[in-house]
Formats: structure tokens, sequence, C-alpha cells
């Protein structure tokens, strides 16, 4: 008897462990899942993706930057008053920035194993987790203000009509 007590208090204890040791798995940093030559080519992508974004900045006419900041216009409608102001130059200048991005991610993605292509998949599953969790957080706290907002206004209230005095 002691012996069939002892083996199921062992056998929840270990559900129990490998449960938490599970549940506590957090997604690796970045350092630790790509390789330093896979850092390397992320670091060159966005300093390509900057200077491409600067030099087609600078491309940019005065109309073409007045679009820009014309708060009258809604984000798409901006956008789309500014891709019928482009000049073929400046298509071919976007066309040829998009398709050297693209090179250098096709690139990228080859070069992941697939541990590597998991990592990344669970650690964009526990980030889309915590920001989900922040904003249930958030939205009870908000709850949480309107009822201490609310419970003051009632304390006002009482003491306006000579309830919450002392005799």
């Amino acid at each position: 008897m002691k012996t069939i007590k002892y083996f199921s208090l062992i056998l929840i204890l270990s559900l129990i462990s490998t449960q938490f040791s599970v549940a506590q798995e957090t997604a690796q940093p970045r350092e630790k899942i790509y390789s330093s030559k896979q850092l390397e080519m992320l670091k060159t992508q966005r300093t390509l993706v900057k200077e491409n974004r600067a030099s087609f900045k600078k491309s940019l006419s005065k109309e073409q930057l007045s679009i820009l900041t014309n708060k009258e216009l809604s984000k798409s409608q901006r956008q789309e008053a500014l891709m019928s102001s482009f000049s073929e130059i400046q298509k071919t200048l976007l066309k040829e920035n998009r398709e050297s991005i693209r090179g250098l991610k096709s690139e990228f993605t080859k070069s992941l194993t697939d541990n590597q292509k998991m990592a990344i998949k669970q650690r964009g599953k526990n980030l889309k987790e915590r920001r989900q969790k922040i904003k249930e957080y958030k939205g009870e706290m908000k709850g949480q203000k309107d009822k201490v907002k609310e419970r003051k206004q009632n304390i006002k209230n009482r003491i306006k009509k000579g309830g919450g005095k002392k005799k």
C-alpha cells in the first residue's frame, strides 16, 4: 500500500514539475538564436533600408514633401497622392530598393536552420502573448481606476448630503 502511495506521489510530482518547466519556457533572445554571420546579415539589411529611405527622401520635391506633411488628408489619401506624384526615376528607385531588400531577406532565410525557424516562431508567439497580457492588464487597470473614481464621487456626494460627518 505504501509503495502505491509513494509511486503515485512521485508520478504526480513529476507531472507537475514538467508542466511548470514547459510553461516557464521563454523565447531565446536574438543573440542566442542567430549565428554571428546571420546577425551581421541583419545589421547590413537594416543599414541598407535606412540608406535607401534616406536617398529616397532626398529625391522628393517640395510639393511631395508638402503632401507628406498635410494633416488635412488621411494616411491613405496622403499615400495615394504621393504615389501618383512620383516621377519615373523615383518609381525605379523604389523598385530597385525593394528588390535589393528582397534579395537580402531571401539570402537570410536560406541561411536559417529548422531549429532557428522554430525558435523564431516560438519567440514571435511569446511576444504576441505578452502583448495580449499587457493589453488585458491595462484594460483591467482602467476598470479599477473607473471604480475608484466612482467610489470617490459617492463619498463626495454623501459628504455634501451630510451623511459622511461624525456627530
